[in-house]
């Protein structure tokens, strides 16, 4: 009689301390910034960051959000490092204060006056409405704020319009400013905007705070080699079957020495200087893969970037077991379609750039081994140039007979090039 196992879905195993996927992370992110020069800039902009308590790279952002009536939407995304929560959008300025209550400001161009009004947040709001109050403002002024906000347009430089609404906040219509951290934002506050005697439009407002742990983020320094066209998952993963099965005698002629899983996009290279994203998983989980790439580019797409740091790039690196190749088949029709550049590698056994990384590396010693690399490039660089120079005092010495080379001084050279590396050698 035959016993049927099935596959059992249940989690049985459990990783202490998630040393096998925390390993393997910072293996990789070791490697990256040693050969790729991956490193933050610092950025006047942050929405990428490195976290001084925990030393993890976040994209993180206080997003607000303005959808009228009909549907239309207006969304700003600030770094968490701006201190106050102001916006503009539709002659309508909008201010979160201590409280977390909306303070909505008017400004209306015809009568040159502003009006106030707080609004609680949706499941706050207590049977006494809040008045609506006209600001003490003298009409030449405001004729001054408007001149101010209609400086502001989609060219604009995001520190340039916080700056502005701010001083207008502060200077023109008094808002106290004492901040000296910046607001924490607990889940979405959502406030309505429905009333006809302050405004006629009906709006909906809420105002969230993204954040994401980002496994590796970056400016390039070195440009990666990829190859020419685009790789779909059915043929990354006919690759991926080749290199389990003849592994080292297998060559990948890549940056990352490992099989491209998946890339959606033509060029055969990424140039230096361009900012990527990186996602990591010890194991072969292409479907967390493809979930957090997508958090991290539908955020990405709604933020102000200083230009030059946008990043264009959204590369996930995911480790096969090359024992479990037959299973291979189920993933060669999933789906990834993104309109950003996004590419997988899949390491085979933690092979990665030629390295395993299924120890615990040092960067040290990984500096060590490339200053080492260095060090016998250059010995056999002089090899080739004694070599050469001996063939081009031979090919000299033909062509004119009748002049005395030296040719000793070559020979010399190289008998004490050899007895120095013999000794070093000994050493």
């Amino acid at each position: 009689m035959t016993t049927e196992v099935k596959a059992n879905k249940t989690k049985i195993y459990y990783d202490q301390g998630k040393f096998k996927g925390n390993t393997f992370e910072q293996n990789i992110n070791t490697v990256n910034k040693l050969y790729l020069g991956l490193g933050l800039k610092v950025s006047t902009v942050p929405y990428i960051y490195k976290n001084e308590s925990d030393h993890n790279i976040y994209l993180s952002a206080n997003c607000f959000k303005v959808t009228t009536k009909e549907g239309e939407q207006k969304v700003f995304n600030y770094p968490t490092s701006f201190l106050y929560n102001v916006f503009y959008y539709n002659y309508l300025l909008f201010y979160l204060d201590t409280q977390n209550n909306l303070q909505v400001f008017k400004l209306d161009r015809d009568n040159s006056c502003i009006n106030k009004k707080s609004f609680q947040q949706t499941m706050n709001i207590n049977k006494t409405d809040n008045k609506i109050t006209q600001v003490e403002i003298d009409k030449n002024e405001v004729s001054k704020i408007f001149a101010k906000l209609e400086k502001i347009n989609e060219n604009n430089d995001l520190n340039e319009v916080y700056q502005l609404l701010c001083d207008i906040l502060e200077k023109d219509l008094k808002e106290p400013m004492k901040s000296d951290h910046p607001k924490d934002i607990n889940g979405t506050l959502t406030f309505e905007i429905n009333d006809p005697k302050f405004d006629h439009q009906v709006y909906t407002c809420t105002l969230r705070q993204i954040k994401y742990q980002i496994d590796g983020a970056g400016i390039l320094r070195e440009k990666l080699i990829l190859q020419k066209g685009k790789v779909s998952f059915k043929d990354g993963i006919d690759c991926i079957k080749v290199c389990s099965k003849l592994k080292e005698a297998f060559s990948i002629n890549n940056t990352f020495k490992s099989p491209i899983l998946f890339k959606n996009f033509e060029e055969e290279e990424i140039p230096q200087s361009n900012v990527v994203i990186c996602e990591f998983k010890s194991g072969f989980d292409i479907e967390s893969v493809k979930k957090q790439l997508i958090a991290r580019i539908e955020a990405i797409r709604n933020f102000c970037f200083k230009k030059g740091e946008t990043p264009l790039y959204f590369i996930g690196i995911v480790n096969f077991d090359s024992e479990n190749v037959d299973k291979l088949c189920e993933k060669k029709n999933f789906s990834f379609d993104m309109e950003e550049n996004v590419l997988i590698i899949a390491t085979i056994d933690s092979k990665y750039f030629g390295l395993d990384l299924s120890c615990e590396v040092d960067q040290g010693y990984l500096l060590f081994k490339k200053i080492d690399n260095l060090e016998n490039m250059f010995k056999d660089l002089s090899i080739k140039m004694d070599n050469y120079f001996s063939n081009l005092f031979e090919e000299m010495s033909n062509l004119h007979p009748n002049y005395k080379f030296n040719k000793n001084i070559i020979k010399e050279k190289k008998k004490i090039s050899q007895e120095k590396r013999k000794e070093e050698k000994k050493e």
